[in-house]
C-alpha cells in the first residue's frame, strides 16, 4: 500500500510485503511476536520478541479491554508487548488507568486494538521509552501518555487524540 501526496506525487508513506513502513527515507520495521515468528506465546522462542503472557493482563472479555497489568508476576515484565487476544477474545480496548505510572520500558500493541483509554498509561513508562501502535488504533484518550516524553511515536493518519493524549514534548507523527 502506498500514500502519495496530491500536490507533488511524493511518496508520503508505503508498506511492503513485511508491513513496515516506509516514510520519506526512513523506514520503521514492521516486528513479528508470536508463534509465527519462531516465539511462542508467553514463551521465549526462537525467532523473536515473545507476546507477553495472558495471565500478566487483566481482561474483561464482555467489553474487549484490558484493566490491569501484573507487573513483576512471573513472565510479566517492564518490555510489554500487548496480545491481540486473550483467552481466544479479542482486545480492543487498553482501559482508564490501566498500566498508570508502572515504569516499563516499552509497550507494543498488536494488531486489533483500537482504543487507548483515558489514563492508560500515565506516568507507566520511563522517558525515552517506546511505544508501537498497531494500525488498527483508531483513538488515543485524554492523559493517556501523560507524564512522560516518549521517543517520537508513530500513529496511522486520521487517528483521533484528545486534550494531553501524550506530553507536550513527545514529537507525533501521523503516517
Amino acid at each position: 500500500m502506498t500514500a502519495t501526496s496530491q500536490a507533488n506525487n511524493e511518496v508520503i508513506y508505503s508498506t511492503n510485503q513485511t508491513g513496515a513502513v516506509k516514510d520519506g527515507g526512513c523506514q520503521i520495521p514492521a516486528i513479528a511476536y508470536g508463534p509465527e515468528s519462531g516465539g511462542s506465546e508467553g514463551e521465549g522462542g526462537g525467532g523473536g520478541p515473545s507476546v507477553t503472557p495472558e495471565s500478566c493482563f487483566d481482561f474483561w472479555a464482555p467489553l474487549n479491554v484490558i484493566e490491569g497489568y501484573h507487573l513483576g508476576d512471573p513472565g510479566c515484565t517492564v518490555d510489554v508487548i500487548i496480545p491481540a487476544t486473550i483467552g481466544g477474545t479479542p482486545v480492543y480496548r487498553i482501559g482508564d488507568g490501566s498500566f498508570g505510572y508502572l515504569g516499563l520500558n516499552s509497550v507494543v500493541m498488536l494488531e486489533g486494538i483500537q482504543v487507548v483509554g483515558y489514563s492508560a498509561f500515565q506516568g507507566a513508562i520511563i522517558d525515552g521509552g517506546e511505544v508501537t501502535f498497531p494500525s488498527t488504533i483508531t483513538i488515543v484518550e485524554d492523559l493517556a501518555f501523560e507524564g512522560m516524553v516518549l521517543a517520537p511515536v508513530y500513529l496511522p493518519i486520521g487517528t483521533e487524540t484528545s486534550w494531553m493524549s501524550f506530553d507536550p514534548a513527545t514529537e507525533v507523527n501521523y503516517i
